[in-house]
């Protein structure tokens, strides 16, 4: 019998357990780019806040917006000036941990580029098994995969 789920686990967890996971790690990832960037500190200190004032999910959509495309645009212009490379002040793992960068069509003004961790693509690759799985997608088919950069 084929299965229905890519995770059981985690795709039939109570909503209860659930969140509580998701605040678990939104905290930590909080913690990760406060200790770790340049300008995500800088961001958390503008809004007078530090990554312990966030304690679930509804602190986190209360938050003012945290970056613009402009700002990401001058921050990569400043890494560029500083570093040599686009990744910068925004980034938050070691340029050495850093296998995979994606950027924006830049339609609206200049790319915005995004590097990306063995982990970070790990936990994309998760995200994108279990959405494709539900949408009926198995191993051997072929799909384009034309989402966005997101």
């Amino acid at each position: 019998m084929e299965e229905k789920y890519w995770n059981k686990k985690i795709e039939t967890m109570p909503l209860e357990e659930l969140r509580k996971i998701q605040s678990k790690k939104l905290m930590k990832q909080m913690r990760y780019v406060y200790e770790n960037s340049e300008f995500y500190r800088a961001k958390f200190t503008n809004f007078g806040i530090e990554p312990g004032d966030i304690k679930d999910l509804d602190d986190f959509r209360n938050l003012p917006i945290f970056i613009t495309k402009d700002e990401h645009r001058e921050c990569q212009e400043e890494s560029l000036r500083r570093f040599g490379h686009p990744l910068g002040t925004i980034l938050c793992a070691p340029l050495e941990d850093v296998i995979g960068v994606s950027a924006t069509s830049g339609t609206t003004g200049l790319p915005t580029f995004y590097g990306f961790t063995k982990h970070d693509i790990g936990v994309t690759n998760e995200v994108l098994a279990r959405g494709f799985w539900r949408a009926g997608v198995r191993p051997g088919e072929t799909v384009l995969h034309a989402f966005g950069l997101s």
